[in-house]
C-alpha cells in the first residue's frame, strides 16, 4: 500500500493506535511480553492527546492537535520516531513530514520504553469531559494493565486476548466518535465504551471497576452490558 498524502495527521494518529493493538496481539500469541510492554507503554502519555485531537471543534483544530501529538510522541528518541513512521506507513500513511529531522535514519521494530525525564508535558489543549473522558481513561487504564505483563507476577492475571479483542479498531472508532456534533458525542463515546466491554466478554469483568473510572453512570452501563453478556 502506498502512503497517503502527508497532510493526514489525524487519521495517521488513529491508525498508530490500531497498529499498536495489532502489534500487541501478534506479540501476545508468541508470549513476547517485552514487545507487548514496550508498545503499550507508548500510550501512557499519549492517550489523552489522541482524544483531545479527535474531539477538536473543527477539522482544522483536530488536525493541528494531531500534528502536535505526533511530534511530541516522537521526541522520546530516534527509535520511537522510526517505529512511528514504520507503523503508520504499514497502515498507508506518511507522517515523517510532521516530525522533526531527529532520528530519520534510526530503525526500530519496537518502540523503546519511556525513560529519563521529559523537558515538556504532552499536548494539553482540549478539555475531556463526560463519556469522552470516560473512554480516554478506559483506554489508558487498559494499556497500563496490558503493560503490566512485563512483570512476571502479573502476566497470568491480564487477559491479553480479551483486551486485544475489545479494543480492535479503537483508533478509527475514537476518531469517528470525536467527529460527531457535540450533542451526539456523549452518546457515541458511551456506546463505544459499551462495545469495548461486550467484545472483551467475561474475561474482562474482573477489571471493570478499574476500567470504568470516570465513566458517567458506570454502574448502570456495567449492568446493561452484564445483562447482554448473560444472554449470549
Amino acid at each position: 500500500m502506498s502512503p497517503r498524502t502527508p497532510e493526514s495527521a489525524l487519521p495517521a494518529l488513529g491508525a498508530l493506535l490500531d497498529r499498536s493493538l495489532v502489534q500487541i496481539a501478534d506479540a501476545a500469541h508468541t508470549f513476547d511480553h517485552q514487545t507487548v510492554t514496550a508498545v503499550a507503554d507508548v500510550w501512557d502519555n499519549n492517550t489523552f492527546p489522541l482524544f483531545r485531537a479527535a474531539t477538536g471543534r473543527s477539522a482544522r483544530q483536530r488536525e493541528r492537535r494531531a500534528r502536535a501529538a505526533l511530534e511530541w510522541m516522537a521526541r522520546l528518541s530516534p527509535q520511537r520516531r522510526a517505529w512511528m513512521v514504520e507503523q503508520t506507513a504499514i497502515a498507508g500513511y506518511r507522517i515523517d513530514t510532521h516530525l522533526s529531522g531527529t532520528g530519520r535514519r534510526a530503525e526500530a521494530r519496537v518502540p523503546p520504553r519511556q525513560g529519563g525525564g521529559r523537558l515538556d508535558e504532552p499536548p494539553q489543549k482540549g478539555e475531556l469531559t463526560g463519556s469522552t473522558l470516560g473512554a480516554a481513561t478506559f483506554l489508558l487504564r487498559a494499556m497500563v494493565l496490558i503493560r503490566s505483563v512485563g512483570h512476571s507476577q502479573e502476566a497470568a492475571r491480564v487477559p491479553l486476548a480479551a483486551y486485544c479483542r475489545a479494543l480492535r479498531g479503537a483508533g478509527q472508532d475514537i476518531l469517528s466518535a470525536g467527529a460527531r456534533p457535540r450533542r451526539q458525542r456523549e452518546t457515541a463515546f458511551r456506546s463505544l465504551i459499551a462495545a469495548w466491554l461486550r467484545r472483551g466478554g467475561p474475561d474482562l469483568v474482573r477489571h471493570w471497576n478499574r476500567l470504568l473510572v470516570n465513566v458517567p453512570d458506570a454502574r448502570e452501563l456495567a449492568r446493561e452490558v452484564r445483562d447482554d453478556l448473560s444472554e449470549t
